[in-house]
């Protein structure tokens, strides 16, 4: 179909498009099965689901679903439903570098466009579509992860290229931002975010301070950034750039909630350098240059990492080290 912003009024309030969120609920298992039957608890949810290192994917009862390629872990089944006063605009297309012939609404394309939120997940980069979502709705907000195969519900791999959903009047892009993250491996290839829901999702929401109270080694759950050849010692401060998701991600946490990160290699012996964000300048892909200051050394006891943030590893609990 042809695709242009039309002119009519908005009929009704759009109510068959409103798709406020009321409440989420994440899913994770080892089979297929298990997911399934735990989503036949919530049958009016819109659902996200996907795999890695389990035939029968496209089992799933989802709204979209996604066979991720994630070789590095055991199998995994995950799936995140979401509660909606009435369920969002489907789409998908037979090609992952074409618009959705559900995009043609005429309700859709009179909307303000700020009050969109898409979320799909194709076959190909998702650079064409998020282009074109600009084009036709300029100042809304779109994340997207891309995938070796991806269907629709109850449709089967190959028959489509690309699928998703159009909401209207999403509180926060955040929780569908991360739940297609989730299925997005490794994200920081996969993953894509266009600018205005790269804004929401990762700048933070406030600004550096330095003046808290001193950073505790054995704080929890602390970000870690994984730089191999990079050594700071106590007092140190140095200038990183900051692109991919999971790094935005830890820095918007580190400002907004003062909370420190903790520089430090790949290995799990590895010993780190405890930092706070001391200044930040943000682009508008939520990308950051920082600065960063070491309070003191520590190494991780145990380590974790997220698909749910983008891939962020944190240290379950932190080890005091004295410096040399």
């Amino acid at each position: 179909a042809t695709l242009r912003r039309g002119a009519s009024a908005l009929r009704g309030g759009g109510a068959a498009l409103r798709s406020i969120t009321t409440t989420t609920t994440r899913i994770e298992a080892a089979s297929v099965q298990e997911v399934t039957e735990r989503l036949a608890a919530l049958p009016d949810a819109w659902t996200v689901a996907g795999a890695s290192g389990v035939p029968d994917v496209f089992d799933l009862p989802a709204d979209v679903v996604v066979s991720v390629d994630d070789a590095a872990s055991e199998p995994w089944v995950v799936a995140t439903a979401f509660s909606f006063a009435e369920k969002p605009l489907a789409l998908s297309a037979a090609a992952a570098d074409a618009l959705p012939d559900q995009l043609a609404s005429e309700e859709l394309l009179a909307m303000d466009a700020a009050r969109l939120t898409f979320a799909v997940a194709g076959v190909a980069d998702a650079g064409p579509v998020f282009e074109r979502l600009e084009t036709l709705f300029p100042g809304s907000k779109a994340v997207a992860c891309c995938a070796p195969a991806v269907a629709g519900r109850g449709r089967g791999p190959g028959e489509d290229a690309l699928v998703g959903a159009a909401f209207v009047d999403l509180p926060s892009a955040r929780q569908v931002a991360a739940a297609v993250a989730e299925l997005s491996w490794p994200p920081h290839r996969s993953f894509k975010a266009n600018p205005a829901a790269a804004r929401e999702i990762f700048l933070p929401d406030a600004t550096p301070c330095l003046d808290d109270a001193a950073v505790r080694p054995q704080d929890r759950d602390v970000a870690l950034f994984l730089l191999d050849d990079v050594r700071m010692e106590t007092g140190d401060a140095r200038v990183f750039n900051v692109f991919e998701p999971r790094y935005k991600l830890m820095v918007k946490e580190c400002i907004d909630q003062g909370r420190p990160l903790l520089v430090v290699g790949s290995r799990d012996d590895a010993v780190g350098a405890l930092c706070r964000v001391g200044d930040a300048k943000h682009a508008a892909d939520g990308g950051s240059v920082v600065v960063l200051h070491c309070e003191r050394l520590a190494k991780p006891t145990a380590r974790k990492t997220s698909r749910s943030e983008f891939g962020l590893s944190r240290a379950v609990a932190l080890e005091a080290v004295d410096a040399a």
